[in-house]
Protein backbone atom coordinates (compact mmCIF):
# COMPACT_ATOMS: atom_id res chain seq x y z
CA UNK A 1 0.00 0.00 0.00
CA UNK A 2 1.32 3.48 -0.84
CA UNK A 3 1.00 6.56 1.38
CA UNK A 4 -2.20 7.89 -0.23
CA UNK A 5 -3.87 4.47 0.06
CA UNK A 6 -2.88 4.29 3.74
CA UNK A 7 -4.24 7.81 4.37
CA UNK A 8 -7.50 6.99 2.56
CA UNK A 9 -7.90 3.76 4.52
CA UNK A 10 -7.28 5.59 7.79
CA UNK A 11 -9.72 8.33 6.84
CA UNK A 12 -12.39 5.75 6.02
CA UNK A 13 -11.92 4.21 9.46
CA UNK A 14 -12.64 7.60 11.05
CA UNK A 15 -15.86 8.34 9.12
CA UNK A 16 -18.00 7.30 12.07
CA UNK A 17 -16.62 10.28 13.98
CA UNK A 18 -16.24 12.65 11.03
CA UNK A 19 -17.89 15.60 12.80
CA UNK A 20 -15.34 15.43 15.61
CA UNK A 21 -12.47 14.97 13.13
CA UNK A 22 -13.69 18.00 11.14
CA UNK A 23 -13.84 20.12 14.28
CA UNK A 24 -10.35 18.96 15.28
CA UNK A 25 -8.91 19.79 11.86
CA UNK A 26 -10.52 23.24 11.99
CA UNK A 27 -9.10 23.86 15.45
CA UNK A 28 -5.61 22.74 14.42
CA UNK A 29 -5.69 24.97 11.34
CA UNK A 30 -7.02 28.02 13.18
CA UNK A 31 -4.39 27.68 15.92
CA UNK A 32 -1.54 27.20 13.44
CA UNK A 33 0.87 29.93 12.45
CA UNK A 34 0.68 31.27 8.90
CA UNK A 35 3.66 29.11 7.93
CA UNK A 36 2.04 26.03 9.48
CA UNK A 37 -1.22 26.79 7.66
CA UNK A 38 0.69 26.92 4.38
CA UNK A 39 2.16 23.47 5.10
CA UNK A 40 -1.27 22.10 6.02
CA UNK A 41 -2.63 23.52 2.76
CA UNK A 42 0.21 21.88 0.82
CA UNK A 43 -0.60 18.50 2.35
CA UNK A 44 -4.34 18.90 1.73
CA UNK A 45 -3.73 19.87 -1.91
CA UNK A 46 -1.53 16.80 -2.33
CA UNK A 47 -4.16 14.52 -0.79
CA UNK A 48 -7.41 15.92 -2.15
CA UNK A 49 -6.62 18.87 -4.44
CA UNK A 50 -8.14 21.55 -2.19
CA UNK A 51 -6.78 24.02 0.37
CA UNK A 52 -8.38 24.27 3.80
CA UNK A 53 -10.24 27.49 2.97
CA UNK A 54 -11.81 25.92 -0.11
CA UNK A 55 -12.87 22.87 1.85
CA UNK A 56 -14.44 25.07 4.55
CA UNK A 57 -16.31 27.04 1.89
CA UNK A 58 -17.70 23.78 0.48
CA UNK A 59 -18.63 22.56 3.97
CA UNK A 60 -20.55 25.74 4.75
CA UNK A 61 -22.53 25.77 1.48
Amino acid sequence: MNLIELIAAGANDELEDSEHQSELLTEIYQNASEQEQQKIDEVLVCICGWQFSSLKDMEDS
